[in-house]
């Protein structure tokens, strides 16, 4: 694009590599626990979780399915969400309670 003799381009803005970042919340078939994390791409991060391929506590809980993901442009800003849901019971049982009753869901156990 052209501007006043200048040529600007634009691009959408990308950040770390990414456009987004993802707090998400996927639970497993296998004994119903539910694991909080945060990536820059959900599809492939649940794919590997479920491809024994993600985190040490997923490794061996058999497939998962997600139930919840925020979306967040920065990765510090998905980080501080991911630990503040693992670290603060508050914050944890007022999103559960809000997802358990949207999704149908009868309870969602601690991660």
């Amino acid at each position: 694009m052209w501007r006043f003799g200048l040529r600007l381009e634009i691009r959408p803005p990308t950040y770390q590599g990414s456009f987004m970042y993802y707090v998400y919340f996927i639970k497993s078939v296998k004994n119903g626990k539910v694991y909080v994390g945060y990536t820059n791409d959900l599809r492939r991060r649940i794919k590997e979780h479920n491809t024994r391929k993600g985190g040490k506590y997923t490794k061996n809980k058999g497939k998962f399915f997600l139930i919840y993901y925020e979306a967040y442009r920065s990765r510090e800003d998905a980080k501080r969400r991911e630990d503040n849901l693992k670290l603060h019971k508050k914050a944890y049982t007022q999103l559960k309670g809000r997802i358990s009753k949207s999704l149908g869901l009868k309870e969602i156990s601690k991660p």
